[in-house]
């Protein structure tokens, strides 16, 4: 079939470029399969790095990485990072007469539980994890991971009871003043545990196969697409620090250079002001404990920063990808969605992860909230300000950053590809009409007229111009209307 001059004809998918269509880009490049509720690793159960960990069959490791070295390594191991802070929450929270600096510490009241009944929590969780561990053994599959499923049901299960009975102590109005029931910090550990592992699945192991494939798929241009690539894994690459000369010895000692995800540079940098203040009002009955579980509290906020800014820098690249002239349109790409079905994937998984967010924001909303709203008539002018930024604001952030990731995303490539198919439709109208009038100059006006000699490219007036399904984005609609809807109509 003749080519235009200077393009290259279309070659028939082949095994080297499997990796280009969409059922293996929007995959893992490890051989672990199932839901994203499996993609992390438990400690004691599965392998600790990623070093060892199997590939699937024909897929290299990713030579992009979401992020690097703790920050990865945290990451992957979610379940067992939750499980320790939210235990040395408990037990502080049950030994001490302070809440860790988010509240006011409130005995239980209605029930009376002991430090050590509520270990048990994740002692039966670790339990049941090697029994299900003995079991698949037994079995001898490798995509039997039930003790990662096990751990991530019980332990989403214990914290939505908490999250259950924090709007139950709300809505019966048995937490009066600023005081806060440690269960409260169940939605908080929750949107953790749900935000870990989709970012883990889906940023770390699917992401990365997928920005690294896409050189070979047939709706990029392989050139073009490089410096793309370069500039992707050199904004989510490590940086290096140093190398540092110290005044040890006679001549001195050089550490360094130090190699730091940019993200955990970024969290530290941002929480160093504030993280030394509550240390210097804390008065309590044992300080030791109280240092130890704020100093938890103090790693989990920068790793949760540090991811967030590993995700934000993530998705600035995805809207200069879609941006600038890097994809091409494929009416009849086997994916039934112009080529754009995987990118459309990655939408989706970043919009879950916001509404998850909206969840804890509207959440947060109703147990802390309200909780400090009965003031709200009585309050000076820097109380209702402080209410306002910190309850209301998330909210209003939230649906302000839904509207455009939704704006810079889905509807960007539907605009995009809805201009490529045009652009076909028009170069086929083309053709056709310097044939029918034997070579002479066609009027471009006439070129908008898409109806005009529709039986040449009749097909593609229907050729799709959505990377997903339109019910598929109606459904992403609805699931992030709720958690607005849920805080404004309470």
């Amino acid at each position: 079939m003749p080519t235009e001059e200077g393009s290259t004809p279309e070659q028939p998918p082949t095994n080297a470029s499997a990796a280009a269509e969409a059922n293996t880009l929007w995959r893992r490049w490890t051989a672990d399969t199932g839901p994203f509720y499996q993609s992390c690793a438990i400690l004691g159960f599965d392998h600790l790095s990623e070093a060892n960990v199997p590939r699937r069959e024909g897929t290299e490791k990713p030579g992009i990485q979401f992020c690097t070295g703790l920050l990865r390594l945290a990451l992957r191991h979610i379940p067992i990072l939750l499980l320790l802070t939210a235990s040395t929450a408990i037990v502080v929270g049950q030994l001490n007469d302070f809440y860790l600096p988010f509240g006011t510490y409130l005995p239980l009241g209605v029930v009376s539980v002991q430090a050590e009944y509520l270990l048990a929590v994740p002692l039966g969780i670790l339990w049941i994890a090697l029994l299900a561990r003995i079991f698949r053994e037994s079995v001898s599959t490798d995509d039997f991971q039930i003790h990662r499923t096990l751990v991530f049901s019980g332990t989403a299960l214990c914290l939505l009871v908490g999250v259950g009975y924090s709007v139950y102590l709300v809505v019966t109005n048995r937490v009066t003043g600023s005081q806060q029931h440690l269960a409260f910090r169940s939605g908080y550990f929750l949107f953790i545990l749900l935000e870990g592992h989709l970012a883990y699945d889906g940023l770390v192991l699917r992401s990365e196969n997928l920005f690294w494939n896409l050189k070979n798929s047939r709706i990029v241009d392989s050139a073009q697409y490089d410096a793309f690539r370069r500039q992707l894994a050199n904004s989510l690459g490590a940086l290096e620090v140093g190398p540092y000369t110290l005044p040890l010895g006679s001549e001195g000692r050089t550490i360094g250079p130090l190699r730091i995800s940019p993200g955990v540079l970024f969290a530290i940098v941002l929480l160093a002001p504030v993280t030394p203040l509550p240390l210097l009002t804390f008065e309590t009955s044992h300080p030791l404990l109280g240092h130890i579980g704020y100093g938890i509290t103090v790693a989990l906020q920068i790793f949760l920063v540090a991811v967030l800014f590993q995700f934000v820098v993530l998705l600035w690249q995805f809207s200069k990808l879609l941006s600038g002239d890097y994809l091409d349109y494929k009416p009849f790409h086997p994916d039934e969605h112009g080529g754009y079905r995987a990118l459309g994937r990655f939408a989706t998984r970043v919009n879950l992860m916001l509404a998850v967010g909206g969840g804890y924001v509207a959440f947060r909303f109703l147990t802390g909230g309200l909780t400090h709203l009965h003031g709200f008539a009585n309050g000076s002018v820097l109380w209702v300000v402080t209410w306002v930024i910190s309850f209301l604001g998330p909210m209003v952030v939230y649906a302000a950053v839904v509207v455009l990731w939704v704006y810079f995303s889905f509807w960007r490539m539907h605009r995009q590809m809805r201009r490529g198919r045009r652009e076909k439709i028009q170069k086929l109208q083309r053709k056709a009409r310097d044939g029918v009038e034997d070579g002479g100059a066609s009027n471009d006006d006439q070129m908008e007229d898409l109806e005009l000699d529709a039986p040449a490219w009749e097909s593609l007036q229907g050729a799709p111009t959505w990377p997903i399904k339109r019910r598929s984005l109606m459904g992403i609609a609805v699931l992030d209307t709720v958690p607005v809807l849920a805080t404004l109509l309470i």
